[in-house]
Order: structure tokens, then sequence, then C-alpha cells
């Protein structure tokens, strides 16, 4: 009998952190509760059992310095090119695939994005790796959770230099605005569910990157994650919060 041997899945976790945020100067790497906020992302990847290898991507030495000593590597540079506020995820990562494999001949089969400005669980990193191997049709996994309001809901300007508002969505489902009217009137239970995508979870094929010029390809599978990790630090008075949440989630977190 011949035995074929069975090819194990590369699965890379990828840090990207830029020394140049002009909001928060290295927020990536800013202390909160004693440790940098990249500790927490990194603290979580690492008890992830699905994961098989994890990298930091960053400009900035200090980073990177956090990066490894809470057991991170730093295999490339991450050049200034793929370090403005206008660099797109996608280009960040298609150029730190195409590093690693220049440096090194590696190809990952799935890429875990992890944002240091957001909690997740490790379980939670597990459960969407998990997701997306099980299902080949699939292209990517991201995490959903309830948005505070829904869409149905929201206003804007219709045309430019219009006075008056009107309900956004009001064209695209004109069936829906029939049955009412005046979606601010009454509860959001009568609406179509929504899901706003959370920070915290992103898994996707690598040929999406590499292939096709995008994060998630066309199927993409949720993962419904805890609302109340759904932060992402975009001002100083966020870290407040951070702190109340990870206190209360306790010393496991």
């Amino acid at each position: 009998m011949r035995y074929f041997p069975i090819k194990i899945m590369e699965i890379l976790a990828v840090l990207p952190m830029r020394g140049g945020s002009k909001g928060i100067p290295k927020k990536s790497i800013y202390p909160v509760l004693g440790r940098p906020l990249a500790a927490y992302a990194i603290r979580e990847a690492l008890r992830s059992k699905r994961v098989s290898r994890f990298v930091a991507y960053t400009d900035d030495a200090d980073m990177a310095a956090v990066a490894r000593e809470y057991g991170f590597e730093v295999p490339v540079e991450r050049p200034s090119e793929v370090s403005s506020d206008t660099s797109t995820d996608v280009e960040t990562f298609q150029r730190l695939l195409r590093q690693l494999k220049e440096a090194e001949g590696y190809e990952p089969d799935i890429v875990v994005h992890l944002r240091a400005t957001a909690l997740r669980r490790a379980e939670d990193i597990d459960a969407a790796v998990d997701l997306l191997i099980a299902d080949p049709n699939a292209d990517c996994v991201r995490g959903v959770c309830e948005p505070d309001l829904t869409p149905f809901k929201m206003y804007w300007y219709k045309n430019e230099g219009d006075v008056y508002i009107d309900y956004f969505l009001r064209d695209a489902f004109p069936s829906i605005f029939q049955r009412f009217p005046e979606p601010s009137s009454i509860g959001r239970q009568n609406f179509p569910a929504v899901w706003q995508h959370s920070a915290q979870i992103d898994v996707t094929r690598a040929r999406n990157i590499v292939e096709r010029n995008s994060m998630s390809g066309k199927n993409i599978l949720p993962l419904f994650v805890d609302k109340s990790l759904d932060i992402d630090i975009d001002r100083l008075e966020d870290f407040g919060y951070l702190e109340y949440l990870i206190k209360k989630l306790g010393k496991d977190f």
C-alpha cells in the first residue's frame, strides 16, 4: 500500500504596526496596565493551537523590539512606501508576503490579520481558522457583531448641495421603506439583521492577497464575536475604556 504525504497547512499570524501614527504616536505600543498595547494581541495569538508562525511587520525599531520581547519574529522590515496613513491592508500584506518569499522561500496558505488596537481571544482565532479550513469554497472569515445602530435609521445628503437629509437606504430597499416610511420611529427588530465588521478577527487565504489583490476574496464566512470586545483605539480617551474592559475580563485576559 502506498502512502501519500498530507500537506500541513502553513498558517501565518501577522501583526502590522506603524511607527508614524499621527493621532496617537506609536499607538501599538502605548502602555496599557503596565504592558504595551500590542502585547495583548501577541499573547492571545501565541495561545493559538492553529497558527504555525507569528510575525510582526513594522517600520519602527521600538515596535520591533516589543514584538521580539513578547515572542514574535520580525524577519523583515516594513518599507516606508507601505507605512503611511494612506497605505492599504492589501498592499501592506502583499509586500510582506513578497519579502518573505524572496528572503526565505516562505509561502503561507492562510494569513491571520492581528490588529494591535483590538482585543480578541485565542479561541476565536482558532475558531476562525477552523471555519475557513472546513469550507474549501470560503475565501476568508471575518469577525462580525451587531452594530449599535441599524443602517436603516441612518441619514445622508442624497445629492451634493442638498439642504434636507433623507434616509440613507431608502432607494436601495424601496419595499422596506414602503412598509416603514419612518424607520426612526420603530424598533430595529423590524428591519433585516445586519452585522458590522469587527477588528478582532480576519483570517484569509493567502491567494486572495497574492493573486486577487484582496484581503477577503468573494466568499466571506462570518464569525460572530463578543461585542463587548469590539473596541478599536483611535483616540487617547479610548484607552480608558480599554483598561476598564481588560480589568473586567480578569486575570486570564
